[in-house]
């Protein structure tokens, strides 16, 4: 709490972020930081998109990003913080064509689509991302 705190002061004082944070990387308006090994995202006017920190955020992909939290697993973040899955997979894959492939270690993989919903009741062993509108399952 207390890092957090003066995390916020130091922003709030003009210092510039590659000065506050142990790793900063830049995703056009949004600037993804490492503080303690864990990740957030600063949006405008410095404030984190998300009360909880991750322990990775990847890279977005047609607007998404992956993130983990290695107590839950992976979701998937809008450009707004917004996790847009309602559970965690074992693994998450980046969006393709607008699906993403999701892994549930007890069930198998499937894809999600924009809003997080599971495209099929149906589980593969192992799917592809979409290409020309097809996937390899």
């Amino acid at each position: 709490r207390d890092a957090l705190e003066d995390v916020k002061n130091r922003l709030t004082n003009g210092v510039p972020v590659e000065k506050v944070f142990d790793d900063v990387r830049r995703e056009g308006d949004l600037v993804l930081v490492r503080l303690l090994k864990r990740w957030n995202i600063l949006g405008e006017g410095n404030t984190f998109l998300r009360d909880n920190w991750y322990d990775f955020i990847d890279n977005f992909s047609e607007g998404f990003a992956r993130v983990r939290d290695k107590t839950k697993g992976y979701n998937l973040i809008n450009r707004e913080g917004k996790e847009i899955c309602n559970r965690w997979y074992d693994n998450v894959g980046s969006f393709s064509e607008g699906f993403a492939a999701v892994k549930d270690d007890n069930k198998g993989c499937n894809f999600i689509n924009r809003e997080g919903k599971e495209i099929s009741d149906r589980w593969y062993d192992e799917v592809w991302s979409f290409d020309n509108g097809f996937a390899v399952v």
